[in-house]
């Protein structure tokens, strides 16, 4: 009945410290017949959370939790990369200046070059500031040295 229930109500009440009535996450007090969750705080105390409280904490649980995969992911990935030499590096970006040399030109363009056509038939190399156009003139030396010993393009393999 209706009397029995709050007399119940207030013999839990009474057993409660004050620290009960508070949020274990907000610090605030709970209104009356306010619907409260079970929780335990990170020092291991139990105690009692608002609705909204206990939601939050339970999505930034599970941001921590996703935070804590993706660490050992990232760690997992950095290991592979250093045992098996796998990853971009700015050592490997290719120079055009040896190749510029074998080829004998005097001025050497810095950065990225293209090729221009000339009259006449010929080609010249240019610094140009467009990816697009740019080449790698090793690569090229290699291509057409293949082209004109095998008639064909160049096959690369990964393989040692």
């Amino acid at each position: 009945s209706e009397g029995v229930r709050e007399e119940l109500a207030k013999e839990l009440v009474s057993t409660l410290k004050t620290e009960d009535l508070v949020c274990l996450h907000c610090q605030g007090w709970f209104q009356p017949r306010e619907r409260v969750y079970p929780a335990v705080a990170g020092s291991g105390k139990y105690g009692y959370m608002h609705t909204g409280c206990a939601a939050r904490a339970v999505a930034k649980n599970m941001d921590m939790v996703g935070m804590d995969r993706l660490s050992e992911i990232q760690t997992v990935n950095l290991a592979r990369r250093e045992a098996f030499s796998i990853g971009w590096s700015a050592e490997a970006i290719p120079s055009n200046a040896s190749a510029l040399q074998k080829l004998g030109c005097d001025v050497a363009p810095q950065g990225m070059c293209c090729l221009v056509a000339c009259e006449g038939g010929t080609v010249t190399v240019a610094p140009t500031l467009e990816p697009s156009a740019a080449l790698n003139l090793e690569y090229l030396s290699v291509a057409l040295k293949v082209r004109r010993s095998e008639g064909r393009e160049p096959l690369f393999s990964l393989d040692p």
